[in-house]
C-alpha cells in the first residue's frame, strides 16, 4: 500500500511555463517586501487585491499564453526586472518606491512576453497596477483629502450616533465628534474612511475589466454602491468604537484592547472584508441579471 501520495510531474521548462513561474515569484516577491518593509496590512491587502485582479483580467489568455518577445522587449523588460529586485534589496523601512515596484515589474513581464508593439495586450493588468502609485496621494493630507474628509466624517458621525440610537444609547454627533455618557471618538483621518473608499472603488474597476458590465447604467450604479457600503460600513465601526468607550469608559484619545484592536488597521480588515464580500455579491446579482433567466431545456 503506498502511504506516501505520488507528487505531481513537474511542469517542462517551456517558455509559457518558465514566464509563468517568474511571474508567480516577482508576485511573491512583491508581497514579502512589503510584508517586511511597510508596516501596513491594509497596503498588502491592497497590493494583493491588484495582482489578482492583473492575473484574473488574463485567465482566459493562460493556456495559449506564447511568450515571444523581440530582442528589444527583451532587453528592456530584463532591465526593468534587474533594477526593480535591486531596488527592493535597497528597502529597509518606508521608501515611496515600494509604490511603483508592482508597476514597474508588470511591465517588464509584459516586454518579457510580447513585443513593443503588442504591449497592448496587458493594457488591462498594467492599468490595474497603475492603480498602486494613486493609492498613497488619495490617502494623503491634501486639499482633496480635507475637502473629502470636510463632508464625509459629520456624515459618519451622525449615521453613526443613529446606530447608537437604535441600540438604547444615548448618542449624540457634533461635528466630527460621536459623544456618549461615558466619552466619544472623533471621526478624522483614517476613521473617516477615505481609505476604505479609495480601496472599493478600486476593486470596482477591477471588476469592471475582469467582469464588464454591458448596460452604463449598471456600471454607475455599482460604483456609487462601492462608495456607498464603503461609507456605510465604517459607519458601523464607528459606531462600534463608540460603543467600546461608553462600555470602557475610556477617553476619546485612548482604549483598552478591543479600542486598539478595531481602531486600528487589523481589526478595521475585518470591516473591509464585509465591505469587499458585500460587493462582489451585489456585482455578481447584477450579472445575472444582465445575462438574463436561464434558458429553459427543449421539450
Amino acid at each position: 500500500m503506498r502511504l506516501i501520495p505520488r507528487l505531481p510531474p513537474i511542469p517542462p521548462p517551456t517558455p509559457r511555463n518558465l514566464w509563468l513561474l517568474l511571474a508567480s515569484l516577482l508576485i511573491w516577491q512583491n508581497l514579502w517586501l512589503l510584508h517586511a518593509t511597510q508596516d501596513s496590512p491594509k497596503l498588502l491587502l491592497f497590493v494583493l487585491l491588484l495582482w489578482w485582479g492583473a492575473l484574473t483580467c488574463m485567465e482566459d489568455r493562460l493556456e495559449t499564453l506564447r511568450p515571444s518577445p523581440s530582442r528589444i522587449s527583451l532587453a528592456l523588460g530584463s532591465v526593468l526586472l534587474l533594477w526593480s529586485l535591486w531596488r527592493s534589496s535597497q528597502i529597509i523601512t518606508l521608501d515611496s518606491v515600494v509604490y511603483v515596484l508592482a508597476p514597474l515589474q508588470g511591465l517588464g513581464l509584459a516586454l518579457l512576453c510580447v513585443p513593443l508593439r503588442r504591449l497592448g495586450q496587458f493594457s488591462q493588468q498594467l492599468l490595474i497596477l497603475l492603480m498602486l502609485p494613486v493609492y498613497p496621494m488619495v490617502n494623503s493630507v491634501g486639499p482633496v483629502t480635507r475637502w473629502l474628509e470636510g463632508w464625509v466624517s459629520p456624515l459618519t458621525a451622525t449615521i453613526a450616533a443613529g446606530w447608537l440610537s437604535t441600540l438604547g444609547i444615548e448618542a449624540i454627533s457634533n461635528g466630527r465628534l460621536v459623544q456618549t455618557a461615558s466619552g466619544g471618538v472623533s471621526v478624522a483621518g483614517a476613521c473617516s474612511g477615505i481609505d476604505q473608499v479609495s480601496q472599493v472603488v478600486a476593486i470596482a474597476l477591477i471588476f469592471f475589466l475582469a467582469f464588464p458590465l454591458r448596460r452604463a447604467r449598471h456600471r454607475w450604479f455599482m460604483l456609487a454602491a462601492a462608495i456607498g457600503s464603503a461609507v456605510a460600513i465604517n459607519t458601523i465601526r464607528i459606531a462600534l468604537l463608540a460603543l467600546i468607550v461608553s462600555v470602557e469608559g475610556t477617553a476619546t484619545k485612548g482604549g483598552g484592547w478591543w479600542f486598539n484592536f478595531f481602531h486600528e488597521e487589523m481589526g478595521s480588515l475585518i470591516f473591509s472584508g464585509i465591505n469587499v464580500f458585500l460587493f462582489g455579491a451585489l456585482y455578481l446579482w447584477v450579472i445575472e441579471r444582465e445575462l438574463g433567466p436561464p434558458a429553459s431545456p427543449a421539450p
